[in-house]
Parts: C-alpha cells; structure tokens; sequence
C-alpha cells in the first residue's frame, strides 16, 4: 500500500478526529452549529480534510429525503458525519456538496498565546492547559 497523505490546517483552534487527533476542519469553514447528528450536535461545514467517502445512499433526515455518503476519518476510518450529495427538496439544496460532522466524534484543539504572558497553551476539549502537561500526555499515549 502507499503512503497516508494526511494535511493539516493552520489556525488558532482546529477539529480533529477524537480517535487519531488528525486535523478535520477549520472553524472558518462552518456553515451552521445547528443540526442534530446520529450521535447528537452536529456542524455543517463547507469543507473538511483527510475524510474518506462512503458509498452512496438515500436517507430519510428530518430535513427531508437527500442523497448522502458517509464521512470517514482517512486515518483511522472513524465515522465522523457525512456529506450531502444532493438535496430532493428545493430549501434543502443549499447543503449539497457540504459535510457534517458530528461534535461527539471531533475534538477541538489549538494552540492559544496569552498577550499578557508568553506562556503557550492547549486548548484542549474546553480547558486551557499548559503546554507542558499536553505535550507529557501526548507522549505517554504514544508508548
């Protein structure tokens, strides 16, 4: 097999897949934080990097009959959402073409720089961490 081509996003705060950490999306590219998923809360976003496409498959959301695939972490092959592939209903024709992910199955991470301080940090699922303690924690669950 060849290799994993697996891109990463610049910014200040990043979705990865909880599974494997790889970058997912960027905040910038959300559409909508308003949409239920299989496993709760879910976000439209215009574009999202290292997914892999499920087949293709019509699915009945409580928006309406669409033409949908499966979203895979590229990676790890975690389910993260899915991608709208056509829209039947004329009000739902703005998604097509965007995904969605699901925050149960993302985590948001980032790098954050205090200005009154030089101190850089994680901000890791909510809580700002010193960089010490996130990078020790990378460490022992790379063993």
């Amino acid at each position: 097999m060849g290799r994993l081509f697996i891109e990463s996003l610049s910014g200040p705060r990043i979705f990865k897949c909880k599974s494997c950490k790889v970058d997912s999306a960027s905040p910038d590219h959300i559409v909508s934080k308003a949409f239920q998923g299989r496993f709760g809360r879910a976000y439209l976003f215009r574009s999202v990097v290292n997914v892999s496409l499920g087949p293709r498959e019509e699915r009945l959301l409580v928006s309406g009959l669409h033409t949908v695939n499966d979203i895979y972490c590229s990676s790890c092959q975690q389910l993260l959402g899915w991608r709208y592939e056509k829209a039947y209903e004329e009000s739902q024709k703005y998604k097509e073409g965007m995904y969605i992910l699901e925050k149960e199955r993302m985590l948001k991470a980032g790098i954050i720089t205090s200005r009154s301080t030089s101190d850089h940090c994680h901000f890791v699922l909510g809580y700002l961490l010193p960089l010490e303690v996130t990078e020790k924690a990378q460490l022992t669950t790379k063993r």
